[in-house]
């Protein structure tokens, strides 16, 4: 084989070698290699290679996929149909992230203004699919769904798409993940174990101190004791664009709060529960609540109060 032909095969090999590289890495990374064509400007080889990423990706992998057919087809001018891809990315994540370096502030700007528009819809579908967790006796599920909701709530206010059913959504989910609590922090101190016995032997000789007594909590059953004078008691009603949501069954119930030397709210809870969603909003409403406290002999006390709460829709 001559000189000449030898020049012209080794720069054809090389070439070769090079294009069979790049097929392998973009075969073994689609999505990365859709990102070098979006950046390199070959927005239709880039939609190519993101329906291969989409088939084979995982679901986060899949999400960007999304993100990026968004990009390409805004940067090719077809302006409606990268609204709609990137309307169909937020339904799968309402809360994902644009990646700065390839999202331009235009990119940016129609994200948001889809995100706006869907975010009110989105979150009242999530809290219907919480809720369902929560009746069906997966606490934990709904537990987190019903995190996600607010944190979700929290975008919808960052980005100015808050309306009066968001509002209301707010307070349910609040009053929701605070009886959650409420009622883990009751399992968990009905199922700690009892300390271990000791014998006299067993326990060191120390100095005897005075031991200081937790606050004596009164109630109506205490003589000589003024209850507490309300200042501030608002009950909830369920709003009527919720009214839909409820089951209600049962009318009116029981609660209890205990209300401490300042006249705070220490703690509530449904003595006689109503519904999980009235009882939620119950709970949330008793946080604000202010009072002049009890006094006995002069002196603010720690003082237990039921109150009958009914529906009112």
């Amino acid at each position: 084989m001559g000189a000449t032909m030898q020049r012209l095969l080794i720069p054809a090999a090389c070439l070769m070698a090079a294009t069979g590289a790049a097929a392998a890495a973009a075969a073994q990374d689609p999505l990365g290699a859709a990102k070098d064509l979006y950046a390199s400007a070959a927005y239709e080889e880039a939609l190519s290679a993101l329906t291969s990423a989409r088939e084979h990706g995982a679901p986060e992998v899949v999400h960007q996929a999304d993100q990026y057919v968004a990009f390409c087809l805004f940067a090719l001018g077809r302006k409606e149909e990268a609204e709609s891809a990137a309307e169909s990315a937020i339904r799968e994540d309402p809360l994902a992230q644009l990646d700065p370096r390839d999202a331009s502030p235009r990119i940016e700007a129609m994200f948001t203004l889809a995100r706006k528009r869907l975010l009110p819809g989105l979150i009242r579908d999530a809290y219907r699919t919480a809720r369902a967790a929560t009746e069906r006796g997966d606490v934990i599920g709904g537990v987190q769904q019903l995190t996600q909701v607010r944190t979700m709530l929290d975008a919808a206010k960052g980005i100015n798409a808050w309306d009066e059913t968001l509002g209301d959504l707010s307070v349910l989910v609040d009053g929701f993940l605070e009886l959650s609590r409420v009622m883990t922090e009751r399992r968990s101190a009905a199922a700690a174990p009892s300390p271990e016995p000791v014998t006299p032997e067993s326990v060191p000789l120390a100095e005897p101190r005075e031991s200081k007594a937790p606050p004596r909590t009164y109630s109506a059953l205490d003589a000589n004791v003024a209850p507490p004078v309300t200042l501030r008691q608002d009950m909830p009603t369920v709003p009527h664009g919720l009214a839909s949501m409820m089951r209600t069954g049962k009318k009116s119930g029981g609660l209890e709060i205990t209300i401490d030397e300042t006249g705070v709210v220490e703690n509530a809870f449904m003595r006689e529960p109503v519904n999980a969603t009235f009882d939620a909003l119950v709970l949330g409403a008793a946080k604000s609540w202010q009072y002049r406290p009890a006094r006995r002999g002069g002196t603010a006390v720690r003082y237990v109060r039921r109150i009958r709460v009914s529906v009112g829709i």
